[in-house]
């Protein structure tokens, strides 16, 4: 019987418009994208990333990449709602009930919600509604927080834990940290929902009977491999940001020849970030 699960895309929706005080997303972004490829049992989860978002942006993203896990990154504003840009890259504030609407339409298709924003957790209240498990903030989150929960949540998913496993083990990235408990974003969880889960709750079981290969290579063939993982490593967050700050440039720019410069070097960046990827996995499996 094949018990194999299809990989579950992760969305990222980031949102900083101009006129708000500036967040390190990007710094956030890298952090998941860490924790998820150093992780060997990352290949059940597919992240999917969108810059600068606008409301269109986000509907036209739902309808193409259908994501079981959605990220919102940026600013909250409780009762007014979360914070997207608008056409001149100023806020635009859409309201809780536009984001009931979105998630009831795509319903039971996502199961996990991170609106990892200040004052968000009146809209994650709301989204559970339609959503099996929402995280949300009630209170002013700063950027170190942010980056801190997210790296133990993504952490936990990687590892084929649950999604409450995650939270958790979020909370304990934030307590490890000298966070106080009280500044823990808040879990809510649609318990009528939770049947629509693969597996009820875990997103992965591993194969009880599999069995990691024994290495033969010898202790310095190891640390000479790990060496150069690390290496890779290096290389690695170097060209991720680099893409990151071209798929940021693209999605502001407006002349269509300059989106056409910038969407083959973006084609070029990703081309050397997937083989940077293909040699860390192929001395991952030589370990």
């Amino acid at each position: 019987m094949n018990n194999a699960i299809s990989p579950r895309t992760i969305l990222i929706l980031a949102a900083n418009p101009k006129d708000t005080d500036r967040l390190q997303l990007d710094k956030e972004v890298r952090e998941i994208e860490t924790r998820l490829r150093t992780n060997r049992e990352r290949h059940h989860l597919e992240l999917k990333q969108q810059w600068a978002v606008r409301i269109e942006d986000i509907r036209q993203a739902f309808l193409d990449l259908e994501p079981q896990i959605v990220h919102f990154s940026g600013h909250g504003a409780g009762t007014d709602g979360l914070i997207v840009e608008n056409a001149t890259r100023n806020s635009q504030f859409v309201p809780t009930d536009a984001w009931i609407k979105l998630f009831q339409f795509f319903q039971p298709k996502i199961e996990c919600v991170l609106l990892n924003a200040c004052y968000s957790d009146i809209q994650a209240e709301a989204i559970s509604q339609s959503v099996p498990y929402v995280v949300g903030v009630s209170h002013a989150v700063g950027d170190r927080a942010a980056i801190l929960f997210a790296s133990g949540f993504y952490e936990a998913l990687a590892a084929a834990r649950s999604y409450e496993d995650a939270y958790q083990f979020g909370c304990v990235a934030l307590a490890t940290e000298g966070v106080p408990e009280h500044l823990n974003p808040t879990l809510k969880k649609n318990l009528s929902l939770l049947k629509t889960l693969p597996s009820n709750l875990h997103l992965l079981q591993p194969n009880p009977h599999s069995t990691a290969p024994t290495s033969r290579l010898n202790a310095w063939q190891q640390q000479r491999m790990t060496q150069e993982i690390n290496q890779l490593q290096r290389q690695y967050d170097l060209l991720n940001e680099k893409l990151i700050r071209l798929q940021t440039a693209h999605t502001l720019e407006t002349d269509p020849a300059t989106r056409f410069k910038l969407e083959k070097q973006m084609e070029q960046a990703q081309a050397e970030v997937d083989r940077v990827i293909q040699k860390i996995e192929a001395l991952e499996n030589s370990l």
